[in-house]
């Protein structure tokens, strides 16, 4: 996937309708300030692509890619080497993406959307309005702060572990089949 030093810093899935202008309106902002980062658009184009290409030209970016669905292993490595994982949909009914992140001891910055993304503590990520300058300022602390971005994939992993890991799934569900068996 190339120069790892350069490349695949920030990734957002894409779906139907989930890339929100908020995240290109931001990302003028930060290409200004780091013209060396770039910011990885993963997935499908489900029709919305056009739409963000013309803000990509009209704002003139030159650091925004766009990738197709890719296999399940390199998403792997994409999560491995980027710097935070940025999610601004609005149709998660839990916030999948996050525990993803989480899993590669990276931070996430997420829309807040209420109860689909309370489990999206300030120890674990930032929650972010739609407003451009929100998602800007989100993406300015962790780019700056090493150490939070650090510590916040490093709690990110630790309830990601403890909750959602397959070792906690099996711990669950062997509970409830002993729950179950009891009766």
């Amino acid at each position: 996937y190339g120069d790892h030093r350069d490349l695949h810093r920030l990734i957002r899935r894409q779906r139907q309708m989930c890339i929100r202008d908020s995240l290109i309106e931001a990302w003028r902002y930060i290409e200004n300030k780091y013209p060396d980062i770039r910011l990885i658009i993963i997935g499908t184009d489900w029709g919305y692509k056009r739409h963000l290409l013309s803000m990509i030209k009209r704002y003139g970016l030159k650091n925004v890619i766009f990738t197709n669905g890719i296999p399940f292993e390199h998403l792997h490595a994409l999560y491995e080497s980027c710097m935070f994982v940025v999610s601004l949909s609005r149709f998660e009914t839990f916030h999948r993406i996050a525990l993803e992140a989480w899993s590669h001891k990276k931070p996430i910055v997420a829309l807040d959307l209420g109860s689909a993304t309370e489990h999206i503590s300030s120890d674990r990520g930032i929650l972010v309005s739609e407003n451009p300058h929100d998602v800007a300022k989100a993406l300015y602390t962790l780019l700056e702060n090493d150490k939070l971005r650090s510590s916040l994939g490093i709690n990110g992993y630790e309830f990601y572990r403890r909750y959602y890991s397959v070792d906690a799934y099996v711990s669950k569900l062997i509970n409830a089949y002993n729950q179950v068996m009891k009766v």
